[in-house]
C-alpha cells in the first residue's frame, strides 16, 4: 500500500477542498503510529520520522484547546509539512464548546484526525490541567468533549488513553465512556 498523495497544498490554503484532497475517504489506517509527545514530536521530528517511514501516521505534540483559541497566529502550532499527511492534531482539554471551536480550527488546517488526550499522566496536564489521563475518572465529561468535537467536524474525532488512572482499568473506562455515549 502507498501513503495518501501529499500533492495538495493542505497547509498553506486550509479549505474544505484541500482537506478532502487530504483525506481521502476509507482509507486505510496506517499500522505504524508515531505516538504524541510533548516537546518532542514537533515539526522537524515528524519529518524524520517521515522519512523513516511513508506510511506512517504522524501526531502533533498536545495542543491545549485554549491555546490555540487565544494565540495570535495559530501557523506556529498548527504548521506542518504536505509530506506528513496522514496526520493527527492532539487537543488537551475538558471543556466540550472549547475543545469544539479549537477541533475546528484544526480541522480547517486540514488535519485527517482530531484526538482527545485522556493519557497524559503529567502533573502540568492530568493535576492542574483537569485534562490528560484525569478525565479517565470522568467518562460522562469525555463524552460529551467528544460529541461537541464531533459535532464540529468531519474528520475522525478520537480518544487516546491510559491502560489506567491508578491500575489496569482502561476496559472499565472505555466501557463506561461508551455506555454513556
Amino acid at each position: 500500500a502507498t501513503a495518501p498523495a501529499a500533492a495538495e497544498p493542505c497547509v498553506a490554503a486550509p479549505d474544505a477542498a484541500a482537506t478532502a484532497a487530504c483525506s481521502p475517504a476509507g482509507a486505510r489506517r496506517p499500522w505504524l503510529q508515531i505516538a504524541p509527545m510533548m516537546d518532542v514530536t514537533y515539526k522537524d521530528f515528524r519529518q524524520f520520522m517521515r522519512l523513516l517511514s511513508a506510511e506512517a501516521q504522524l501526531w502533533t505534540e498536545m495542543w491545549v484547546d485554549n491555546t490555540l483559541l487565544h494565540a495570535e497566529r495559530v501557523d506556529g502550532f498548527l504548521d506542518y509539512g504536505l509530506n506528513e499527511h496522514p496526520i493527527v492534531c492532539q487537543l488537551g482539554g475538558s471543556c466540550p464548546s472549547s475543545l469544539a471551536a479549537a477541533s475546528k480550527i484544526v480541522e480547517s488546517w486540514g488535519y485527517d484526525e482530531v484526538n482527545l488526550n485522556c493519557g497524559c499522566p503529567s502533573d502540568r496536564v492530568a493535576g492542574k490541567g483537569e485534562f490528560g489521563a484525569s478525565l479517565m475518572r470522568k467518562p460522562e465529561l469525555v463524552r460529551d468533549c467528544v460529541r461537541g468535537m464531533a459535532e464540529a467536524v468531519g474528520c475522525p474525532v478520537t480518544v487516546k488513553c491510559r491502560l489506567g488512572v491508578d491500575s489496569d482499568d482502561a476496559p472499565e473506562f472505555t466501557g463506561r465512556f461508551v455506555r454513556v455515549g
